[in-house]
């Protein structure tokens, strides 16, 4: 089994977008509302308890989860910025294409070569696993049919 470091999982989880093809279409959102939404959907259902508009209990645990699925994603890489090390192929392709930050000499031509195999597969876009965007869609459904 492999150990994954807390760091790298963050990177996983929160840096860059990600893009799923569902019914032939493209999809890009944000890495990070793979853990922001669900974690809004929780907040929403344990808000709505007998106790409303009163806060007690897990709504202290939904608003927790909340606050730090939204530090993570808006924060934290910002007090402590992701190196280029640190990034998976389609997150340097990312990076590359939409940073302000300058790349290294090294950084383009890795990139490039990147770029490059992307192009010898023939393909023209890669696509994540789409159970991480139904997650997303699951967690909308479920929340809206228990407040019903």
């Amino acid at each position: 089994m492999r150990k994954i470091s807390s760091r790298k999982l963050l990177v996983k989880l929160f840096v860059g977008d990600m893009m799923v093809q569902l019914f032939g279409k493209a999809f890009h959102y944000a890495r990070a509302a793979n853990i922001i939404v669900p974690s809004i959907m929780l907040l929403a259902y344990l808000l709505t308890d007998s106790d409303y508009p009163k806060i007690a209990g897990n709504d202290y645990i939904g608003l927790g989860v909340l606050a730090i699925s939204i530090f993570f994603g808006f924060a934290y890489f910002s007090i402590k910025p992701v190196s280029w090390e640190e990034l998976s192929n389609d997150q340097k392709f990312q990076y590359g294409n939409f940073s302000t930050v300058k790349l290294t000499y090294n950084q383009i031509i890795e990139r490039n070569k990147i770029i490059d195999d992307i192009k010898n597969r023939q393909e023209t876009v890669r696509f994540h696993n789409v159970g991480w965007f139904l997650i997303n869609i699951i967690a909308v459904i479920v929340t809206v049919l228990l407040l019903l």
